[in-house]
């Protein structure tokens, strides 16, 4: 009996570890704790063409995920780059944690600041490690890439 009890947890552990595509198998950090810090983008590819100057030169290529005491909210902010702009917005784990929702302007990640109807977007992790994040989109019909390495 005892055995049972034993591999029951084994397999519950594993299976509840394999959340996304690349890994980890199993992790005992929780998925908001693993996401929080800061990273620099590394790889960003619309449509699977090389667009990393573009978002350095929307917005920067510093990604922090942080938690913000005042109002109990996930934020995300986006910064420095050649440009004066910062992407900012709250954002939360939908999906079993295998996606983030970027809430009330996230489309403006994709189109920059000024756009009308701001919308919330879906980012699905595909890889969610201590210090290497993965994750991908499709927002108005493109396919956006992202990569980021931990500092």
């Amino acid at each position: 009996m005892k055995k049972n009890l034993l591999l029951i947890l084994i397999l519950t552990a594993f299976i509840a570890g394999c959340r996304y595509k690349d890994g980890p198998m199993v992790s005992l950090r929780s998925a908001k704790n693993r996401l929080y810090g800061n990273y620099t983008l590394t790889k960003y590819t619309i449509n699977g063409v090389d667009s990393l100057q573009q978002m350095l030169n929307r917005y920067g290529l510093h990604f922090e995920f942080r938690y913000v005491e005042t109002n109990d909210d996930d934020a995300l902010q986006i910064d420095g780059g050649n440009s004066i702009e910062i992407f900012a917005c709250r954002y939360g784990f939908i999906n079993h944690k295998k996606s983030i929702r970027l809430y009330n302007h996230g489309s403006f990640l994709f189109t920059g600041w000024g756009t009308p109807n701001p919308q919330d977007v879906d980012i699905d992790l595909l890889k969610l490690m201590d210090h290497d994040v993965h994750m991908e989109t499709i927002y108005n019909g493109k396919d956006y890439y992202f990569e980021l390495t931990g500092n």
